[in-house]
């Protein structure tokens, strides 16, 4: 899957998506992709925002392949 996201939020919405689409358990993702569980856990439910290395980490887990315009 290839998304053009003009900008930072637009692929957090689509990584964030991605995340609540999954049924795997977050402390599992949090072993597997080496991210926190509470990091996750606050990012799916919109309470935190995740640095641009945990975004792209997550957004590579799922899949997505994204190009920013205008980083």
């Amino acid at each position: 899957m290839l998304a053009t996201v003009r900008t930072y939020d637009a692929l957090e919405v689509k990584v964030r998506s991605a995340l609540g689409q999954s049924e795997m358990p977050v402390r599992r993702l949090a072993d597997q992709t080496g991210i926190s569980k509470t990091h996750l856990a606050n990012f799916k439910n919109e309470k935190r925002k995740l640095s641009f290395q945990n975004l792209d980490t997550l957004a590579r887990y799922f899949g997505i392949r994204y190009i920013l315009k205008n980083f």
